[in-house]
């Protein structure tokens, strides 16, 4: 289930935390789920502070955002073959243009 998934997720990434650490989350099904519910109060204790989203505000949730763009800007419209490659394709361009802005060795100092 989904759900497990998450939470093991959750459970490693706290696990790795040593100071107060704020977590915002959207208004998922899994986010929201008794199950996910059940572990903010352990979470508590490891100093994790988890926020949700306000409901209906996808204009504050990054994801969304890049969601939104990789359909409507960087996938074709008549786009032929695998969606995944489609998207797999995306993410290798915006991490090539990520790394024109990251300074060489030689040019950092």
């Amino acid at each position: 289930c989904n759900t497990d998934k998450v939470i093991g997720f959750m459970d490693r990434f706290v696990a790795q935390i040593n100071k107060k650490t704020v977590v915002i989350l959207d208004n998922s099904p899994i986010h929201k789920s008794k199950k996910f519910i059940a572990k903010l109060e352990e979470r508590k204790e490891k100093e994790v502070l988890i926020f949700f989203l306000p409901v209906y505000s996808p204009e504050l949730n990054l994801i969304e955002i890049l969601w939104r763009r990789t359909k409507y800007q960087w996938i074709p419209f008549d786009a032929n073959g695998c969606f995944e490659n489609l998207i797999l394709n995306c993410y290798q361009d915006i991490f090539n243009n990520i790394l024109i802005f990251v300074p060489k060795n030689d040019e950092a100092l």
